[in-house]
Parts: structure tokens; sequence; C-alpha cells
């Protein structure tokens, strides 16, 4: 009833609020130009050339969007010390139209997001949200569709007047926020195709022909969102990081939709041309990324650094230099991160990062097995005091903590791939904590692990291939990172949990608590020269 009670007020709201718009008036062919991104993840370092990709962009069109499809949160350092707030003085600089919300923004529950949204000098679309229950975003929710959208405030839709024609964007957040983040639990998320098909149709209602999602939904539920729902014509996406070079064209009935997306982490900006004809329709197109860090022929960057952005990267870089020196633990003995050693064997530092994710994970749901991949470890740890930057660049990544069900069947596949290659040049090598296994390198490789056992709290029971067990694995590994394909499936199909903690925060945390640490091997991972089932 009372989303029933939301949604005729919305659309009192709409109708009362914005005569804007004369359905009979007669519109002209328009082209514009949407510069986009997502999941830039809080890679703030990218920004001096991503400032310089986007100014270019708009010197060479004379009609453009900025817009910006969620997961500016959690990533990087600048995320650990400011809460996100570092990304606002570059947003607000760039100008964007605007940003819809990506599941990492509430990774922080709501007042970190609300004092992001007040800052911010751009507003933020959300059709699927009800914040009608939350304190604090609540008071910055205003219910109406408008052509002149407030900044610092979140609307359902906004319309945008380019060369005198209208554009409708409106916005959308994956569903299973409240699975795999910390959203406050007065939050409600809706179905997106439902409510992306009421603001689709509301758009049309007010005159509006040209209509953009922005979407955090994932390019798989873009597919689906650009065929069932009437009158998109351009997704603009996130949450999956798809690299797309050029568009995706999906038809609905005979009109094309248009789907974009960036990537992650601020690598690559999206540039897409539409013309439409008089009716509205999408007459032509051309899309395409832009590397940010693109060089020429000689090595040198395409796209020079932007001087304001390099100024104020400098002032966020030295707020970060007492954190990185900050001590956060101490190790009685040296911390085996070799690449020659933790790509092929145990190491007592690859232990001591499985126990830490492992221990984390227990926080959330109860996890039996943790498992990192070994290209994901880059140095070993002295000896003595460790600091955050000795942690940071064992685990330079900033990947965050995923975890998923797996069969006991599943987890001997997982293993044998992780010693199918034993030369050194592939990351895939696993570092455990939770199971011991047993395995002959001379064996061939998909028959190489002779046992498995796994720890049950009080001893390490023989693995049951029918058992369904909970493992925690780092966000690379959840997108299928060194051919773990399953991780990959399970995330597609939504049946994992990603949690908002960073790798190397959940190892410095695990080192302030149990300093002086002295990591060992202890046949976790056991090279074998026989056969016979240990």
């Amino acid at each position: 009833m009372r989303k029933k009670i939301m949604m005729l007020f919305l659309i009192t709201l709409v109708i009362c609020t914005l005569p804007l718009a004369n359905t009979s008036a007669k519109t002209k062919e328009v082209s514009f130009t949407i510069i986009h991104t997502n999941d830039t993840h809080s890679h703030l370092e990218q920004m001096p050339r991503l400032f310089t990709v986007i100014n270019s962009i708009r010197a060479q069109n004379k009609n453009t969007l900025l817009l910006n499809a969620g997961d500016v949160f959690i990533g990087t350092l600048y995320f650990s010390q400011f809460k996100g707030l570092a990304s606002i003085p570059f947003m607000n600089k760039l100008k964007y139209d605007a940003m819809t919300f990506g599941n990492h923004e509430f990774d922080l529950k709501s007042a970190a997001l609300a004092d992001f949204i007040k800052r911010a000098n751009f507003p933020f679309v959300s059709s699927n949200i009800d914040f009608s229950a939350d304190q604090l975003l609540e008071p910055l929710f205003v219910r109406k569709i408008t052509a002149n959208p407030q900044p610092g405030k979140i609307h359902p839709a906004i319309i945008k007047k380019v060369d005198d024609e209208l554009v409708g964007i409106f916005g959308l957040t994956t569903e299973e926020t409240p699975l795999i983040s910390q959203p406050n639990q007065d939050l409600i998320f809706e179905d997106a195709l439902t409510m992306a098909q009421k603001m689709a149709a509301q758009l049309e209602h007010l005159g509006v022909n040209k209509i953009i999602a922005l979407s955090h939904l994932g390019f798989e539920e873009d597919q689906k969102l650009a065929s069932m729902v009437k009158g998109i014509d351009m997704i603009v996406g996130g949450h999956s990081h798809t690299k797309l070079e050029e568009p995706t064209v999906i038809y609905n009935g005979k009109d094309p939709v248009l789907i974009v997306q960036t990537g992650e982490n601020a690598a690559y900006v999206g540039e897409l041309s539409v013309s439409f004809t008089e009716k509205g329709l999408i007459k032509k197109w051309n899309g395409r990324l832009l590397d940010v860090q693109a060089k020429d022929s000689k090595g040198n960057f395409i796209f020079k650094e932007d001087t304001w952005a390099k100024k104020q990267l400098s002032e966020a870089d030295q707020e970060l230099v007492d954190l990185l020196q900050e001590t956060v633990g101490y190790s009685l003995i040296p911390l085996n991160g070799a690449r020659e050693d933790v790509r092929r064997e145990e190491t007592n530092l690859g232990n001591l990062i499985a126990d830490s994710m492992l221990k984390k994970a227990n926080e959330v749901v109860p996890t039996q097995i943790a498992l990192q991949n070994s290209g994901g470890i880059r140095t070993s740890i002295p000896e003595g005091n460790v600091v955050m930057r000795d942690v940071m660049a064992a685990l330079p990544f900033s990947n965050t903590l995923s975890i998923v069900d797996i069969t006991g069947s599943e987890l001997r596949d997982i293993l044998e791939h992780s010693v199918s290659q034993l030369d050194g040049n592939t990351g895939q090598f696993l570092q455990v904590s939770g199971i011991r296994f047993a395995f002959n390198p001379q064996l061939p490789a998909g028959k190489r692990v002779l046992s498995i056992r796994v720890n049950d709290g009080n001893h390490y029971e023989l693995l049951n291939p029918s058992k369904v067990y909970t493992v925690a694995v780092n966000s690379y590994l959840a997108d299928g990172g060194e051919g773990y394909a399953i991780f990959k499936r399970k995330k597609v199909n939504e049946n994992i949990i990603e949690t908002p903690f960073l790798d190397y925060e959940i190892l410095a945390e695990y080192l302030e608590e149990y300093s002086p640490v002295s990591p060992r091997t202890e046949g976790r991972i056991q090279k074998v020269f026989t056969n016979e089932e240990l």
C-alpha cells in the first residue's frame, strides 16, 4: 500500500509541477554526445588525464551530457581515508549532469552517502529505491520529475534540454544491493524492470521521446531492460565492469536500444554520439572507449594531465602520507611473498592473508574456507614493524572480499585448477585457509589432487563431494580471474555475497589484532610424489 501511495503522489507531483512539454509541439532532428563513466571505485589517480579526455570530447562536440552509472565508492586508499568525499571536487569541477547509485554507494550505510550527496553540485537519479523511511536520505529525495533538477538532491528522473529538445534521464540500482552491500534496512529496492517501465511511460507522457536509463544493474540485466521496456533509447550501464568497445544494440521491436559501459576503475571514458529523427527514433550512432592512459608510438601519453586536477590530487595525496606510514603491526619473522615461491607452494604470508580473509568473512556469515590467488600477492614484508605501505605493496589491487557457497566437488575442481600450472608464469596457484590438500605435480593436469581435508572447527575431515562449503575469495576471483570460471558463473547467477571490505584493510586489521605475528608454513599445501591419498 505504501508503494502505491508513493507512486500516486509521485505522478501527481509530476503532472502538477512540470507543465514544460507540449506533446503536440513539433520536434526536430537532434544530435548529441553522451560522455559516460561507471565503477570508478575511487581511482583518483586517473583523474588528471580523465579530465583531459572529457574536456577534449566536449571541445569536439557541441551538445554533450556527462553521466555516471554508479560505484564511485570503495576501491582505494582514497576512499578508506575520505569515505568518498575526495571524489566530489573532481566530479563537481567536471560538471556531471547526473549520477545514479551503485550498490557500493551503500557500503557505509546512509550517513556517508548523504554527506556525499549534499556536497555534490549535480543531481542524482534513482527510480527504484524507496527512501521514504530513511531519516538521512529521505530529506534529499525530491518526489518529482523536473527540468530544473537541484544539485545535491535525488530525483526519480530529470529532463535536460539539449539543442532545445527534451532528453529524459532516470536511474536504476540493482535490487541485490541488500545482499551484496550494507544499506540501511529501511531502504526498499524495488523491481527495476517495473519501475523502468513506469518512468519511461511518465517521461513519454510529458512529451519526452529521447530517454536514457542510467543503470547500475549489470550488462545481463541491461540487455533484458533493453528488450522488455518500451521507450528507452539508451542504457548507460555499470555494475558488471563490462568493457564495451562499441555500443551493444538490442532491438525492442523495430527500435534500436543502445547499451554502453566502460569497464572499471576510471581506465576508460565512454563517448556515444547519437542522432534522432524528428519522431525521436535513433537514426545513427557511433560509440567508443577512450583509454585514459593511452600512449603514442613513442611511448608518450596521448592525454596530458590537467593542471587543476593534478594539483587537487596532490593535495589529497599529502593527506595520505601519514596513513601510509602508520604502523599496523609487528612480524617476528620475514613474511614471504616472493613470486617464485608464492606461485608454487604454501608460504607464511599466503597463510596470513588467507587467515585474515577467513576471519573477516566469519564476521559476515559462517565461513569454512578462504582462497587467495598468488598473483594478487606482489611482494614480501620484512621482519619488524609493518606499516600500511608494506601491506598495500603486498596487496596492491584493492580487491574486496566476496563470499560464495560451493560443493565439495566444485572445490576439488578449483584446487585442480590451482595446481595445473606450476611454472610461476600465472597467478592461479591458491594460498589457502581452513583446508589442507596434497597433490602430485607429476600427474596430468586435472588429476593431480590426491586428498583434501576441511577444518570443521575441531579437526580436519575428509572432503565431502556433495556437502556445501562457504568460501571467502577476493573480488578478482569472484569475477572469474585466473580462469576460475566457476566463481564468475555464481556471480552472474547472483549466488555470491559482495562485501565492502578491502583486502589490504583486512590484512592490516588482522595484524593490529594479533601482533606480534610469526606465521609458519604448516602443511596446508603438500607437494608429494606418490599417488596414495594422504
